[in-house]
């Protein structure tokens, strides 16, 4: 079942059912996407969003809502996104190297909510982007050429305009460490993607906007949908009528 139109009056709804309205809206997008299997295969996938978190003495602090290890994109509610210290979390990024597991132990260690699930494995990747919403998925169509023998010229031809494309990394702190520096020398020479192109592995999306950030997804993916579509047709042999007896 493909992702359905954006309804202005869903997401509404959702970000007043929050106390916090951009952790609704990021329930609805989420949902959004997840409704797709071809996008989100076996609820895989994991999104976030940044906002402020106010602690018992009043204090606030900037938080990031990341989607907690194991949870289904289709049927996430608040409990299935863990609240991370993002500043914390940012500080991470500056060490030189860090295990994934005694990355996930600090991870969770900076959860604001001890009842949260584990973040994911892709947090501090999320931490590292400088916009409010991220959406990442494993898309179908999008793997399809990520994983092909030409995967590299063909996802340069398709997305390399306004994606940054990003080496196969393993999952975790690295593949952090490695987009950071892939993003910064973009910026520094004047480009600003709008999404990344991680070979082997699927497509980030980010924006400001939840509804931004979400399009510029399904763009993504349509554009490798498109590009497969000759590849996938199937010309039928011609029915003849049988010959009279």
């Amino acid at each position: 079942m493909p992702a359905a139109a954006w309804s202005a009056a869903e997401a509404r709804r959702f970000a007043a059912a929050h106390a916090d309205p951009l952790v609704g809206l990021r329930i609805y997008s989420s949902r959004r996407l997840g409704a797709d299997p071809g996008l989100v295969l076996h609820g895989g996938g994991n999104t976030s969003v940044k906002s402020t978190w106010a602690d018992p003495l009043g204090a606030t602090r900037p938080v990031l809502w990341v989607k907690g290890s194991g949870a289904d994109l289709a049927t996430i509610d608040a409990r299935g996104f863990a609240p991370v210290d993002l500043e914390a979390a940012r500080r991470l990024l500056a060490l030189e190297r860090m295990g994934d597991a005694a990355m996930l132990a600090e991870l969770r260690r900076l959860r604001l909510d001890a009842e949260a699930p584990t973040p994911s494995v892709e947090t501090l990747l999320h931490a590292s982007l400088p916009f409010r919403f991220v959406d990442h998925t494993h898309a179908d169509d999008a793997l399809a050429i990520l994983t092909a023998r030409d995967a590299t010229r063909r996802a340069e031809d398709l997305w390399g305009e306004d994606h940054l494309l990003v080496p196969w990394v393993m999952p975790g702190f690295d593949l952090a460490r490695r987009v950071v520096d892939l993003w910064t020398r973009a910026v520094a020479n004047g480009r600003r993607p709008i999404g990344l192109i991680l070979l082997r592995h699927g497509v980030f999306s980010f924006a400001d906007d939840a509804r931004e950030s979400c399009e510029r997804m399904l763009a993504a993916v349509a554009r490798a949908r498109r590009a497969r579509a000759p590849r996938l047709a199937v010309t039928r042999p011609e029915r003849r009528r049988p010959a009279p007896l």
